[in-house]
């Protein structure tokens, strides 16, 4: 599988919203055994959070549940960072039981991580992924 990692970064970007989120759960999995393509795997992920087409998706909880599990495995609080800052920019365009989610799914981010109180620190000179 790991000679296809070209191909499922291509899927990810270039294929329907499920599909996508399979192969993302399928880098997941591999980057959980090899780091080296965590930073791949993680700018595909943030790309994908800025795309319209999940917000109805019959997968939005399986995309969030993997957002959820990426960010706990992440060492980095830069980009751990960019990611909730994304997750909140998300909230001001969405209905009422997202925003909720969202803001469910980042406390609990900020519990179960070592460093979690200091995630919540957002300077503007600290911008990890470039839109």
């Amino acid at each position: 599988i790991i000679e296809h990692l070209n191909d499922l970064f291509r899927i990810v970007h270039s294929t329907n919203f499920k599909t996508s989120v399979r192969a993302l759960q399928l880098l997941f999995r591999l980057s959980e055994q090899r780091s080296e393509i965590d930073d791949r795997y993680y700018n595909a992920l943030y790309k994908k959070l800025s795309e319209p087409e999940w917000k109805n998706s019959k997968m939005l909880s399986t995309f969030l549940n993997l957002i959820f599990k990426s960010m706990l495995k992440d060492s980095m609080e830069a980009r751990i960072r960019a990611f909730i800052k994304r997750l909140l920019q998300l909230c001001l365009f969405n209905d009422v039981p997202f925003i909720c989610g969202i803001l469910l799914l980042i406390s609990e981010i900020v519990k179960r991580h070592s460093n979690g109180q200091t995630l919540l620190l957002f300077s503007q000179k600290s911008s990890f992924i470039n839109e």
